[in-house]
């Protein structure tokens, strides 16, 4: 294997799905439903493409839903619209569900 030079002091380990010197305004728990593990992850690609979106993180997967916490780089409402932009619907608590089904993430936007 080829060597690696050693990491520069205050690197730490490199987390997926985070930006490097990325701020994170927020940070929220969602439910994600898919129908398919090739919809799982194409959500998980556009929200780590999102600009919104500044780390994922899988808390719990099944076979139709997942809880992700996602960190994001302004308030969840305001994320909304961006996330759209990039074909993610990020759902507020309450939204066609009853208020304790939280946050939900699904693959949809403009």
């Amino acid at each position: 294997g080829a060597a690696r030079a050693p990491a520069a002091a205050g690197e730490g380990p490199q987390v997926a799905g985070a930006v490097p010197g990325a701020a994170t305004a927020a940070s929220i728990e969602a439910i994600a439903r898919y129908r398919s593990f090739p919809e799982y992850a194409e959500l998980q690609r556009r929200l780590r493409a999102s600009p919104a979106v500044s780390r994922v993180e899988v808390v719990t997967v099944a076979g139709d839903m997942a809880r992700l916490r996602v960190s994001l780089r302004s308030q969840p409402m305001d994320a909304v619209s961006t996330l759209a932009d990039g074909g993610v619907a990020l759902m507020p608590p309450g939204t066609e569900t009853p208020q304790r089904e939280g946050w939900r993430l699904g693959l949809g936007g403009r």
